[in-house]
């Protein structure tokens, strides 16, 4: 009861003092709704100068502002202020970063060695000429990221989605793409020396003149594959399947069909003997030319 008395006693006093003195109130509203402006503007300058740090064309951002912008929730889900911004350039070596949203952010040349970006959004992202060596990118989205010329070397992918993605002419030797979804990607002249996609899925993919030496390729799918002048020497093929689709390495063009289709002379059979192009020491072995031409190929086997 007195519980009730007293809510009464507070009201009434409220609209006493308000009804007597209404000049009163006036200026305390207003010092009020200062104080809040004061503690807004506040709040937009500190996130203002996170965003500066993170950094412009032509700085040198610090991996100390996007933390702290990770730290206040500013970086997950719908609301990210990342979302889409220019960040090329930025220094995020070793940044910790999981399942923030950093869909469309331009982090063309930056530097992300060794960061943690498990489980984020990455969708549409630009690493072109990116440095991600040895960063965690396991069981990300990467619907067409494109990685075009980026160092993946050691990178690990496994788990994630990066349907139509490009990985055009990037360094990813040793990369680690477990169970990958890679479906649609152009792996085009990239670099997959020792790379390790076991059970991952690259149904009508690109693969032309791609280094896949030494990869672990054990029940892939090679399904639509696109694979001429590919180098699969001392790749690891067992379980990987193909289809009627499947380009051979060393086929090779011979027309467009009516509906203007590229056409080729050799696709996989169930009479293709995959060995051809793994085993050096089959009596037709085969690999591409340009193998013997660069000593970056050779390289690669002095490092394994």
């Amino acid at each position: 009861m007195s519980r009730y008395i007293s809510r009464w006693w507070r009201m009434n006093l409220f609209d006493v003092a308000l009804s007597r003195f209404p000049n009163l109130f006036i200026p305390v509203a207003a010092t009020i709704g200062f104080m809040a402006y004061l503690q807004r503007q506040k709040h937009q300058s500190h996130e203002r100068t996170l965003l500066e740090a993170l950094g412009n064309p032509g700085f040198s951002p610090a991996a100390g502002a996007v933390m702290q912008l990770y730290r206040e929730g500013k970086l997950i889900g719908d609301h990210s202020i990342l979302r889409g911004k220019n960040l090329m350039g930025a220094n995020w070596r070793k940044v910790i970063l999981p399942e923030v949203n950093l869909e469309g952010i331009n982090l063309r040349h930056a530097d992300l060695r060794e960061a943690w970006l498990q489980k984020a959004n990455l969708t549409k992202a630009d690493f072109y000429w990116a440095n991600l060596s040895e960063a965690n990118l396991g069981s990300t989205h990467l619907v067409r990221t494109n990685f075009m010329r980026a160092n993946l070397q050691k990178t690990i992918l496994s788990g994630s989605r990066a349907t139509g993605a490009s990985f055009f002419m990037a360094h990813a030797q040793r990369a680690y793409m477990r169970g990958a979804e890679l479906d649609h990607v152009d792996f085009q002249e990239a670099d997959l020396h020792g790379a390790d996609l076991e059970r991952a899925r690259l149904s009508k993919s690109s693969f032309r003149d791609t280094n896949l030496a030494r990869a672990n390729l054990k029940r892939v799918s090679f399904r639509g594959v696109f694979m001429v002048n590919a180098n699969l020497t001392g790749a690891n093929l067992s379980g990987a399947s193909f289809d009627n689709a499947t380009i051979l390495p060393d086929a090779e063009f011979v027309g467009f069909s009516e509906g203007r289709q590229a056409l080729y002379d050799k696709y996989w059979t169930s009479d293709t003997d995959m060995t051809r192009y793994t085993d050096p020491n089959y009596i037709h072995f085969w690999q591409p030319k340009w193998v013997k031409m660069y000593d970056w190929v050779k390289k690669n086997y002095e490092e394994d």
